[in-house]
């Protein structure tokens, strides 16, 4: 078999290395995806009673919407404050 150069594996180690900064799990996105994981199980299981006394009330559309704000806008905070600890970190 023949070996690698020098050369090339250095532009392969720099290639695994820029593939691994822009898509790989490092420890601050695992953090955010820990993070976003238990945000959404808390306020499902917080959901999963609070729609049964919406229906009662007649303002199911209301507390749907609040409730996917609820939902998505923590987490698009935490992965915004992710990315941007990783630029800081580079």
């Amino acid at each position: 078999m023949a070996q690698k150069t020098p050369k090339a594996k250095a532009a392969v180690d720099a290639l695994r290395g820029a593939f691994d900064r822009a898509f790989g799990p490092g420890p601050v996105r695992a953090r955010a995806a820990i993070a976003s994981l238990i945000w959404t199980v808390v306020v499902g299981a917080y959901a999963l009673g609070f729609f049964g006394a919406s229906q009662a009330r007649g303002t199911v559309f209301l507390d749907g919407a609040y409730f996917l704000v609820t939902l998505v806008l923590p987490i698009i905070l935490v992965w915004l404050a992710a990315f941007l600890a990783e630029e800081l970190l580079r």
